[in-house]
């Protein structure tokens, strides 16, 4: 699936090469007779050898669960636009790592202990928006808390 979407890609790209600067036509033309029509080779897709815990940056939602109406870090069930604002928590994602997970927890411990509330983007009320968190090979964990921050002091 996504093979077919890059040759097509390719193939465009190399009529679009050649509007712009028609002086590579010759060599374009020569590249397509043995490419399939592309502007250059594309080599098969490698899988990765890692099909769990590979996410090495996410961005979480903050907002409420949808059956215990908690300070909730995770991600959105549907669309703002779809009429949900309800957020599931990552446990059961397996793209996702512990460490990742523990940084997620442990902001949610915090923000559940505050008393400020989760942004509501349908009234702009609260101040809790969105947590990054971004980790490494080497147990590095960056976190980034966005907040909403209406009317807080210093």
């Amino acid at each position: 699936m996504k093979e077919d979407e890059i040759h097509k890609f390719l193939q465009k790209l190399s009529k679009s090469i050649e509007k712009v600067n028609s002086s590579l036509k010759p060599i374009l033309s020569k590249y397509r007779k043995e490419n399939y029509y592309q502007c250059c080779p594309l080599q098969p897709i490698k899988r990765s050898p890692v099909t769990t815990a590979y996410r090495n940056k996410c961005e979480f939602t903050v907002g409420r669960h949808l059956y215990t109406k908690e300070k909730t870090v995770g991600f959105r069930l549907n669309s703002y636009k779809e009429g949900s604002m309800s957020v599931a928590e990552p446990d059961d994602c397996i793209n996702i790592s512990e460490s990742m997970l523990k940084a997620v927890k442990s902001f949610q411990a915090y923000i559940r202990e505050s008393d400020k509330d989760v942004y509501n983007p349908e009234n702009h009320a609260g101040y809790w928006r969105q947590l990054t968190v971004r980790t490494s090979n080497n147990a590095d964990v960056l976190i980034i808390i966005v907040m909403h921050p209406q009317s807080l002091s210093e």
